[in-house]
């Protein structure tokens, strides 16, 4: 299959697997709160970070396994296979080290740091050791993504997924109802995440035939990839700290009650970041094969398609909760839940707006290997972001974390997006601003104030008329939107039901391409 066939495969595949996990996700936040309560939301909130935060003991294998299989050459793919094997045997001792801490550290944790006023102090004790177990199972799943992603087989990547987020999320709600006990849903979890392992495992066996999983170090391989894994080990410390601090601090200064109603706006918002990923993770092979086969021209081509297409998707979902944030708040929630998270959330969505405009750049500059730029720009972040995120917390409680989130991001879009462009794309930072990002952001906020305006001027009993109105400027962003996009891509674009109806035909799971 032609190169660019691969990538509207791939990029429908996440949109087809994305959409579900994120609807699933949507439906399991309202069970989550309404079961749990928001202490024990919380306290799942505080475990998501917390493996976020742990992930900086990656050591940046996951993304260059990615890249270095995506542009591997090696006969028979040989070099992918010592890198695989070696590369498992540092995240398997991680996942292990990790859930032993974690088990062991779980009394401290529930008496010193988390601030507790329902759930007691043994029940948490529990559900942080039980955590620890789904910890192990579920770290070293990036790698076998990674994998699979590198030999870009995201219809069977978002097959999986669809498979073990229905058993997670969808499972999980139902022994939510069957129970109504925390310790039997993460219990559940963790079996889950066993099940998404061993599964990802046979996958990568069955594309690469002759993959051992034995224990084996190549130095061959550690010395051609240590130089980019480290770059991109530093560039993921910092953006953890930048995306997980926040729920750790409030975790600390704020009851766990107030940690759950941010908790539930962050989930909210984490749907832009979804989308996100489905571009992301279908672009980041092609644009490394581009560059590592010298392909500049087509690198650039796809890099511009990929930008507006990144923008035109992701302001429609992050305008929406600008706008009426409190209205799916909620019809997803509490309206106690609603009242504390609403603010935050719009701040978040405004962050997670900017934060999918700068990925752009982001994902340029690792596929073609500069990952001195957002190195660079990550450490300079660090001056004012900590010491910020602190006081805004400490004064402005959750609206304070959203405050901050969307500040940084602002700084990102503005420190990286002229550099990337400059070096790489050698073009205009301003040319990229005025044809790929701006359009659709004034157009979301004309949109969607349009039907908040609406909802203010109809004044009608009418108990959901508001999400009518939402509905509303949805379809007028994206009727206006689309023409905004270059006139190729539209037409891309239209032949995407086609596409999609190729790619729901069974893929023989042989080899790595599956023309």
């Amino acid at each position: 299959m032609a190169t660019a066939g691969i990538v509207k495969r791939n990029i429908l595949a996440n949109m087809l697997g994305g959409t579900w996990t994120v609807l699933l996700s949507l439906l399991a936040i309202s069970f989550h709160v309404r079961l749990l309560g928001a202490e024990a939301y919380g306290l799942l909130g505080f475990a998501a970070s917390l493996q976020t935060l742990l992930t900086v003991l990656d050591l940046g294998l996951s993304t260059t396994v990615n890249r270095e299989i995506a542009s591997d050459s090696s006969a028979d793919r040989q070099f992918s296979r010592d890198l695989i094997q070696t590369a498992s045997v540092v995240f398997w001792m991680i996942a292990l080290l990790l859930g032993a801490i974690l088990v062991l550290g779980a009394d401290w944790i529930a008496e010193d740091w988390l601030t507790l006023e329902t759930l007691r102090h043994a029940d948490a004790v529990l559900a942080i050791r039980i955590i620890a177990l789904w910890l192990f199972f579920g770290w070293p799943l990036s790698l076998y993504i990674n994998v699979i992603s590198g030999l870009q087989r995201l219809d069977l990547v978002n097959t999986m997924r669809v498979i073990t987020s229905t058993l997670s999320l969808g499972g999980g709600i139902v022994i939510l109802l069957l129970s109504g006990g925390l310790h039997a849903f993460l219990l559940w979890t963790a079996g889950v995440a066993l099940v998404s392992v061993v599964l990802h495992i046979a996958v990568c066996r069955r594309l690469l035939p002759g993959l051992r999983l034995t224990p084996k170090v190549s130095w061959a391989v550690v010395r051609k990839i240590w130089r980019f894994s480290l770059d991109v080990n530093l560039i993921s410390i910092l953006a953890i700290i930048y995306t997980q601090t926040d729920r750790i601090l409030i975790g600390w200064l704020l009851p766990l009650r107030v940690l759950g109603y941010y908790n539930a706006a962050y989930n909210l918002t984490k749907g832009v970041g979804t989308i996100q990923y489905f571009l992301t993770s279908a672009i980041l092979p092609s644009l490394a094969a581009d560059h590592g086969a010298g392909r500049e021209d087509s690198l650039r081509a796809r890099y511009r398609k990929y930008s507006q297409v990144l923008n035109y998707f992701i302001a429609l979902p992050a305008f929406a909760l600008v706008f009426f944030g409190a209205e799916l708040l909620r019809a997803l929630t509490t309206v106690d839940t609603a009242e504390g998270a609403h603010a935050a959330l719009i701040l978040l969505a405004i962050g997670f707006l900017l934060n999918s405009a700068s990925s752009a750049p982001y994902i340029l500059s690792l596929a073609t290997g500069h990952t001195q730029i957002p190195l660079q720009v990550n450490l300079l972040a660090l001056v004012f972001y900590l010491p910020g995120l602190y006081l805004f917390v400490d004064r402005w409680g959750i609206g304070g974390a959203g405050l901050a989130w969307a500040l940084l991001n602002l700084y990102y879009l503005g420190a990286m997006l002229p550099r990337t462009q400059k070096r790489i794309m050698r073009a205009s930072a301003l040319g990229w601003l005025r044809r790929d990002f701006l359009p659709f952001a004034i157009l979301g906020v004309g949109s969607f104030w349009a039907g908040r305006a609406l909802v203010a001027l109809v004044r009608t009993e009418f108990a959901h008329f508001d999400l009518i109105a939402l509905g509303l400027s949805a379809m007028v962003y994206a009727a206006l939107g689309f023409l905004f996009l270059d006139k190729a891509l539209r037409g891309e674009i239209r032949n995407l039901p086609g596409q999609l109806l190729g790619i729901l035909k069974p893929y023989r799971m042989r080899g790595t391409d599956p023309s």
